[in-house]
């Protein structure tokens, strides 16, 4: 049963959908959270192909500008119009249950991510509240094309997503820029934090927890860097990056000169290829990490009861990645850290997983899409 509201959206898309389908692509990342991730990266390769094409976003603060692009809040009535109208919709999150696909329109689920160490829709089920299950079966019905950046995650897709149609084994956008140069985006992230090019970047990307609070994210940030001065010598300085889920908790974290708020820089993977060290928990990071062959350390203080309550598709304390599950332990782990071993280890893991080589998986996407609505690639 959908709730009074659902009830409300599931009549209002029935009462759109008897308007025409028209030319126009609706886009939405981490349910309207940011401007972001692999929805934001084939929009921008779109809009280079063909600018008669209208392009909607859904986003939760429909203030924000966006070049070439109508900005529609998420949850509102002209969201689920443009829903109901469009030929094409593009997400890398799971679409609401009442959200009902029209005969005529052309789904592609990004998904977010590739490979990842936490255990994720069917794996998870018990895991996961009903309704959400709900939505993940409903999405993965209406969907017509899922994106994959390696063998492992088009093995997941068969085997948790509930998901029977077409797999795009072409890449992932997000992860493009591992197989590209580095300098451009270095730069870039260099210029925007007014970072020095002789200073170090180290990176904290930690995944959310399903408790809106900071407690499991005590990493003593000062000591990191002492250690981090320890180890590998010259300044440096700490991004941290929250999950778009938790973004609003970044309020509470005390930043300064050494100690920056990354919260706010919408594509994490150029975060990843402008920094010397990666460190994070769960997250799917460790794998962006691994991808553009960055140094990776993980520190997670709750990983008996994240890994007993979730499940891992990896044993955590079997990985090239070292793990620290305190702040004594983090600082030893840096400063004892072996790059020698690392490297190899990173090596027969990144067999394991099949990465694709993506060099040019956004624009092969993107040609492939316009070919199945039958749109103009100029």
């Amino acid at each position: 049963m959908y709730s009074f509201r659902g009830m409300v959206g599931h009549v209002w898309m029935w009462l759109c959908g008897t308007r025409p389908i028209v030319d126009k692509v609706v886009f939405s990342s981490f349910n309207g959270k940011v401007f972001s991730d692999n929805p934001r990266l084939i929009y921008e390769e779109m809009k280079k192909r063909n600018k008669k094409i209208e392009y909607v976003w859904l986003m939760q603060d429909d203030t924000i500008k966006i070049d070439g692009a109508k900005v529609v809040k998420e949850t509102s009535m002209k969201a689920i119009y443009h829903l109901a109208t469009a030929k094409l919709w593009i997400d890398n999150s799971r679409k609401r249950e009442w959200i009902i696909k029209r005969k005529g329109q052309y789904y592609v689920q990004t998904w977010h991510g590739d490979v990842c160490i936490k255990a994720i829709e069917k794996d998870a089920e018990d895991y996961l509240d009903k309704p959400y299950i709900r939505c993940a079966k409903h999405d993965s019905e209406m969907a017509d094309l899922m994106i994959s950046g390696s063998k492992f995650r088009t093995k997941n897709y068969r085997s948790a997503f509930y998901y029977k149609g077409e797999i795009l084994e072409y890449g992932s956008p997000v992860s493009e820029c591992f197989y590209k140069d580095f300098s451009i985006v270095k730069d870039s992230v260099r210029q925007f934090f007014k970072i020095d090019e002789k200073v170090k970047i180290a990176l904290y990307v930690p995944t959310f927890r399903e408790k809106d609070r900071l407690d499991r994210y005590d990493m003593d940030y000062e000591r990191v860097l002492k250690a981090l001065c320890q180890r590998w010598a010259g300044s440096w300085k700490l991004i941290i990056r929250l999950h778009p889920n938790i973004q609003f908790l970044q309020k509470n974290i005390r930043y300064n000169e050494h100690i920056l708020n990354g919260s706010n820089y919408s594509m994490a993977n150029e975060l990843i290829i402008a920094s010397d060290l990666v460190l994070t928990d769960y997250s799917g990071c460790m794998f962006h990490g691994l991808e553009a062959n960055k140094k990776v350390i993980l520190y997670a203080s709750d990983v008996e009861n994240y890994t007993l309550g979730r499940g891992t598709y990896f044993d955590i304390r079997n990985m090239p990645f070292p793990l620290a599950e305190n702040n004594n332990e983090l600082e030893k782990t840096i400063i004892d850290f072996n790059e020698e071993n690392y490297i190899k280890l990173c090596e027969k893991l990144k067999k394991e997983l099949g990465f694709f080589n993506g060099a040019e998986c956004t624009k092969n996407i993107v040609t492939e899409i316009f070919q199945r609505v039958r749109w103009e690639n100029k």
